[in-house]
């Protein structure tokens, strides 16, 4: 069983690790006016590039399927539009088009991509710091901070994390890595808490007063509920999804199966990209439920399926996804089928060994070894 990224970004725009590209994403594409034009001044672009453009920029067609690779200079990339430059002119084209970019990479960013598709996070971590200088364009620079803040999240390190997301989200809050917010969504205690977060929660800003209500959730529980009341009412539908999602990490003890439908249908109105959380305290709750006295065959296998689409759909969340692996296994355990769980057991500390739960997981080796025997 593998559950590790197998490359690139998935179609719901997730980065994961990649030895094939820097930033790619898979979208569902729609024909508008226009592209047809646009698409034979890439055609030409194509045939003809030029050795100074250095960025490769798929596109694909939703009618035909047909993939169109061209070299362009690429000026800017957000969750909205890639700005290129076709024969001296910027065009835009919708990001929902945009299969891939893969920017021109120096040797350090091509060792840093390295070192994060093999999970060798603190090796990445540095690489990403020599690759990053002034002189990359904007796109590129939030590109390699993204990277950063994935490193920084699966080290355990979250303010360093929150500080590359808000220089991200800061400098382009139209950013296509607005998924990556570093948000709790574990059901245990956060190991390590930011400093001086809890003063985010008034005054500083709805994406600091999210990432603050989130992390002080379970110690100063009705001051983070109540910005989180206020922030379900944010114009910004990411920022509102998140906000009324969080609040259920109280309930996971307690919800009822009426309470996770609702959870559920909150969730299918979210963007994919933003379900990763959400989706893990559905499970947890879920698994809770189907656990209560005698566990059932077919309600466990359907909790497993749940908990382990989070590392297979959003290997990005590293903490996140090693959590739901944690949970998998222990549910497997519970069930006496101890050689799956020691497999699971063995994911975690492959491809997930700087998380919180492969910590956890390696607290019972012994057990399960003794176990199996």
């Amino acid at each position: 069983m593998r559950v590790r990224a197998s490359g690139g970004c998935g179609a719901n725009g997730n980065v994961a690790a990649s030895g094939k590209g820097f930033f790619q994403i898979g979208l569902h594409l729609k024909i508008e006016p226009g592209f047809l034009l646009l698409m034979g001044a890439i055609s030409l672009l194509a045939v003809s590039s030029a050795k100074g453009q250095e960025d490769r920029v798929s596109l694909r067609d939703d009618q035909t399927g047909e993939v169109t690779q061209f070299n362009a200079d690429v000026v800017d990339w957000d969750a909205r539009r890639l700005v290129i430059l076709v024969n001296g002119r910027h065009r835009e084209i919708a990001s929902r088009r945009v299969v891939d970019v893969v920017p021109a990479r120096s040797e350090s960013l091509i060792e840093a991509d390295a070192f994060f598709a093999s999970g060798k996070l603190p090796q990445a971590m540095q690489a990403y710091e020599r690759a990053l200088t002034p002189q990359l364009r904007p796109w590129v620079i939030r590109g390699i901070r993204a990277r950063l803040l994935q490193c920084a999240s699966g080290l355990g390190q979250p303010d360093r994390a929150i500080s590359e997301f808000l220089r991200i989200a800061d400098s382009n809050p139209e950013t296509r890595y607005f998924h990556l917010i570093p948000l709790v969504w574990d059901r245990s205690s956060p190991p390590h808490m930011p400093t001086g977060i809890q003063n985010w929660l008034k005054g500083a800003g709805e994406i600091r007063a999210l990432i603050a209500a989130s992390w002080v959730l379970q110690q100063h529980t009705d001051e983070a509920e109540a910005a989180l009341s206020a922030l379900k009412q944010s114009e910004d539908s990411r920022i509102a999804h998140l906000a009324t999602a969080q609040p259920w990490r109280l309930e996971i003890i307690t919800a009822s199966r009426d309470d996770l439908t609702r959870w559920q249908a909150a969730i299918d109105r979210m963007p994919p990209q933003l379900q990763a959380g959400p989706r893990y305290v559905a499970a947890v709750t879920r698994k809770r439920l189907a656990t209560t006295g005698r566990i059932a065959e077919d309600k466990a296998n359907g909790v497993l399926i749940s908990l382990m689409r989070i590392p297979i759909l959003y290997p990005e969340h590293y903490q996140l996804a090693a959590a739901a692996l944690l949970e998998s296994r222990n549910l497997m355990r519970d069930m006496g089928r101890l050689r799956e769980s020691n497999i699971v057991h063995q994911e975690l500390q492959r491809d997930y060994g700087y998380s919180h739960a492969a910590a956890l997981s390696r607290q019972e080796i012994p057990e399960l070894s003794d176990q199996q025997r």
